[in-house]
């Protein structure tokens, strides 16, 4: 964990994270999995929120975790029918 990311190096380390979810992702479809789309809705939640990031304003709090659990619910649940699905046919 990163205690405090200075409001100067923000940008720069907001960018490197989106190479490295991209990257991520691309590795995960390339390997089968499937990817949730919820960075969009994630990011707006964020953005209009700050009580969703911890204390050094970058990472989430408890909130923020919160939030993006709730946004991966019907993707989890998705995934887990179609598991199922599959397991039965």
């Amino acid at each position: 964990m990163v205690p405090f990311v200075p409001p100067a190096l923000r940008a720069l380390v907001r960018g490197a994270c989106t190479v490295l979810q991209q990257r991520q992702s691309d590795v995960a479809l390339t390997g089968g999995a499937t990817v949730a789309p919820v960075a969009a809705e994630v990011a707006r939640a964020f953005s209009a929120d700050p009580a969703l990031f911890s204390a050094d304003r970058f990472h989430p709090s408890s909130a923020g975790y919160a939030r993006i659990a709730e946004v991966l619910v019907p993707f989890v649940l998705a995934a887990a029918r179609a598991r199922r699905d599959d397991a039965a046919a």
